[in-house]
């Protein structure tokens, strides 16, 4: 089926998909706690506006994994078992000291 498509064309809809799925969990969120009228607002429905930075890491982290490691595109299970999928894994293994322990 993808076959009738070109790859440039596929990567059109790649982009655009990944947009609109952006675009629409955000004001999904904005929709569902109604933040436009301050004084209904409680501090959890201001938390779960937090999520959408994340939800955009995430969709930009599957898109570069997908892109730079095409076997991932075929098993996208594979991007959440890498071993530094988040970013603050990572920064954190470099400043915890090792401890050696001396026997």
């Amino acid at each position: 089926m993808y076959d009738q498509y070109s790859l440039k064309l596929l990567e059109q809809f790649y982009i655009l998909i990944s947009g609109a799925l952006f675009v629409t969990y955000s004001l999904y969120l904005i929709f569902k706690f109604n933040l436009f009228v301050p004084e209904s607002v409680k501090f959890y429905e201001y938390i779960a506006v937090f999520t959408i930075p994340l939800s955009l890491y995430i969709i930009m982290r599957f898109m570069y994994l997908t892109s730079a490691k095409p076997n991932i595109a075929r098993s996208p299970e594979k991007a959440f078992r890498q071993r530094y999928t988040h970013c603050w894994s990572y920064s954190f293994r470099n400043f915890i000291p090792k401890l050696s322990i001396v026997s």
